[in-house]
């Protein structure tokens, strides 16, 4: 892969991008455990046509998937977000921006609806989204949420598993820091006409952005002050993205957001923290209670996966990393065939599964480790 500029090298940058925290084990785990839940396929069942339509609150996409924020994916490519975008409206995927996009929230919306073009008439139609950190400074935090309000944006996906930034070997053995021209584009946008200190305006140190303490996470918000931050939505779909415990999703519901995402960030944030599938599967008796949407994310690649998922509970995945790595290997031809052919799996897995729609798959038709 040829990176752009003269950032760091391509060792540095696939390191960053599929690296994890510590010593990596929640990284391996993640993979691991979706590997080790077998399917129990049901046959004999009409699968002439599978429709793989799912809803996510009020909002019906076309399939169970999404593709999840990715901070700095020009280091792949120097519009990545865009190109992302428009690649999964082509094909019907849904997609969630990054706050720490180089490529502004507007034009990556403008990319999305060029997708949807390309993807016809065809209803239920892919959704955009928008991923929000609560930033120390709150003006930020507000303002992006203005942003992606008036741009078309459907729904907010609040990261909340990270109020400070994991520590991630690789990057420090790397000496690994975000070049300044690869930086957000959201995020230099609102400083622009700010008055600011000199030491304020150097905001790109780091693999955090975090050099300006003011874009750096808050983490004085708890459960009592999301309330704010939900009502700055303005009447978007709000998702929290990083519960992975039972206690946390029976607090979830008490909210008024759509749903969650169990995520551990990709194995980026604490060590050691348990696997997305293995944290479905415990939270079993709170998702029956549960009357948000669930998505999980976590190192799914394969329709086999994405069914997994569903069959655990949560009604659509994200997927990240397995799109970067097709972008980052092959280009901008390498990530449409790796949507292409996921969302074709995710088809052809429900068909073998015996199940014409997501909401068929049944419990017993997974067989998860005994000891989990």
């Amino acid at each position: 892969m040829e990176h752009p500029g003269h950032g760091p090298g391509a060792e540095a940058i696939r390191d960053y991008y599929f690296g994890g925290s510590g010593a990596e084990a929640t990284l391996s785990w993640n993979r691991r455990d979706w590997d080790a839940i077998e399917l129990v396929p049901r046959v004999m069942r009409n699968v002439s046509r599978v429709d793989a339509a799912v809803d996510l609150g009020a909002r019906r996409i076309p399939f169970p998937l999404v593709v999840a924020p990715m901070a700095y994916t020009s280091l792949l490519h120097p519009r990545a977000e865009a190109v992302i975008a428009e690649a999964a409206a082509r094909h019907g995927v849904s997609y969630c921006l990054s706050t720490r996009s180089a490529v502004p929230l507007e034009e990556v919306a403008e990319a999305f609806r060029r997708g949807l073009t390309a993807w016809g008439s065809v209803r239920p139609r892919p959704a955009l989204s928008f991923q929000l950190y609560v930033m120390r400074d709150h003006r930020f935090s507000d303002s992006l949420v203005r942003r992606a309000v008036d741009n078309g944006y459907e729904a907010i996906y609040l990261t909340v598993d990270a109020p400070y930034i994991g520590v991630r070997m690789r990057d420090r053995e790397n000496s690994f820091a975000v070049p300044e021209e690869f930086l957000s584009a959201n995020i230099a946008q609102e400083l622009e006409g700010w008055v600011l200190e000199e030491s304020e305006t150097r905001f790109g140190g780091g693999v955090s952005s975090a050099r300006f303490s003011g874009l750096a996470p808050d983490p004085t918000v708890d459960w009592a002050g999301l309330g704010d931050v939900i009502a700055l939505a303005d009447g978007m779909q709000v998702f929290l993205k990083g519960v992975l415990s039972g206690a946390d999703l029976s607090l979830a519901g008490e909210l008024p957001v759509t749903g969650v995402v169990v995520s551990n960030h990709g194995g980026r944030q604490l060590d050691g923290s348990i696997s997305t599938a293995r944290a479905l599967h415990m939270m079993a008796a709170e998702l029956r209670e549960y009357q948000g949407a669930v998505l999980v994310d976590g190192a799914i690649a394969s329709g086999a996966d994405v069914v997994r998922a569903l069959g655990l509970g949560a009604k659509a995945v994200m997927v990240g990393r397995h799109l970067a790595r097709a972008l980052y290997e092959r280009g901008e031809e390498g990530l449409d065939r790796a949507i292409s052919l996921l969302v074709e799996d995710v088809r052809v897995s429900l068909a073998l599964l015996g199940a014409s729609r997501p909401e068929m798959i049944e419990r017993s038709q997974l067989r998860v480790p005994s000891n989990w």
